[in-house]
């Protein structure tokens, strides 16, 4: 398993991370960074900023923190996890088919449009509980 970070940045700075062919541990800084996983079983934060995500092949646990982000799970079965209870959240579907999910908490998670995400994991009564995608839509 490879740990890859960013750097913290200061709000202006944005990394660019790849995965490797194992499973990796990657975390953005502050910024609006572009990461993205490799073969394995990726768990992938953003941190702070404006992130875009990729997991690519393998089952990826994405988290995009606070900023507006866009997460892509790639291939194989991938969860996109969230600080709050499901009900602090708005989810639908945009007319290009993406699922929008919209934390009604400041400052937490902020406005995320999803592909390729299966699941979404989110804290409930001190532990995180995880829902299918489908199971959550209209």
């Amino acid at each position: 398993m490879a740990v890859i970070k960013g750097t913290p940045g200061n709000g202006n700075t944005a990394d660019d991370l790849t995965g490797t062919d194992a499973s990796d541990q990657i975390a953005g800084g502050d910024g609006n960074d572009r990461i993205r996983g490799g073969l394995g079983d990726d768990f992938i934060s953003g941190g702070a900023g404006d992130d875009g995500i990729t997991g690519n092949q393998g089952d990826d646990l994405l988290f995009g923190g606070d900023g507006n982000d866009d997460l892509n799970g790639g291939a194989d079965y991938d969860t996109a996890q969230y600080r709050g209870a499901l009900s602090d959240y708005t989810i639908y579907l945009n007319d290009r088919g993406e699922v929008i999910i919209i934390d009604s908490v400041g400052g937490r998670d902020g406005r995320d449009t999803l592909k390729n995400i299966e699941a979404l994991k989110f804290w409930e009564n001190g532990a995180y509980k995880t829902y299918a995608i489908a199971d959550l839509l209209p």
